[in-house]
């Protein structure tokens, strides 16, 4: 069930906006966009999907310099330029600053569940790092709770071999994170090892 609050933060992100179709050549990728790694096989499923139902949700996009911004749906438009559409069709945003581009971006994937757990505590930590947000803000606007967006930017501090192992999915945040105090040390690549060897729970 997707947050009230997040939904709030959503419609309020299209409370200014006009539905058109434009084409796909004049949309432009999102500087902001906090989502780095696309699934192959994900992109070849929406692909598909897009060649036989067409686009069902619009892109969310700003006007700037004559080109259309892209501020949420990357997914659909890779699969869309896979699948040799030449428009598609969007909602356009009257304003978006930076911060507004990377603000809804992450909401946008949040609610889709497609940011892994790296992702959203780099687009965290850019609100804050950046646009001055406190975790307190960010939390209201994204619709979750303060600890959980300071969890998500603790783990940007876990060993680079840490994260590649929660990347994959050998194991979760919560083993990262109790990992997170042992540091870059020898101790905590000997406790990661036994993690993985023995299938240890967080616990």
């Amino acid at each position: 069930m997707i947050p009230e609050e997040t939904l709030e933060v959503m419609r309020a992100g299209r409370s200014n906006h006009v539905y058109r179709t434009v084409p796909i050549d004049q949309i432009i990728p999102n500087p902001e966009q906090p989502r780095q790694r696309f699934s192959d096989e994900g992109l070849e499923a929406l692909t598909e999907s897009i060649r036989i139902h067409g686009v069902l949700s619009p892109l969310l996009v700003c006007r700037r310099e004559g080109r259309y911004v892209l501020i949420a749906g990357e997914r659909r438009l890779r699969s869309c330029a896979l699948a040799g559409v030449l428009e598609v069709p969007v909602v356009l945003k009257d304003t978006a600053t930076a911060q507004e581009q990377l603000e809804l971006a992450l909401v946008e994937n949040l609610v889709r569940e497609d940011l892994d757990p790296i992702e959203e505590g780099k687009g965290y930590a850019r609100l804050m790092e950046i646009y001055g947000y406190t975790q307190e803000e960010i939390a209201s606007r994204v619709g979750k709770n303060r600890s959980t967006i300071a969890n998500a930017i603790r783990l940007l501090g876990v060993p680079s071999f840490v994260k590649e192992a929660l990347l994959q999915g050998v194991i979760s945040a919560g083993h990262a994170r109790a990992l997170l105090p042992l540091g870059d040390s020898t101790r905590c690549k000997m406790v990661f090892s036994t993690v993985l060897r023995e299938s240890l729970s967080v616990r």
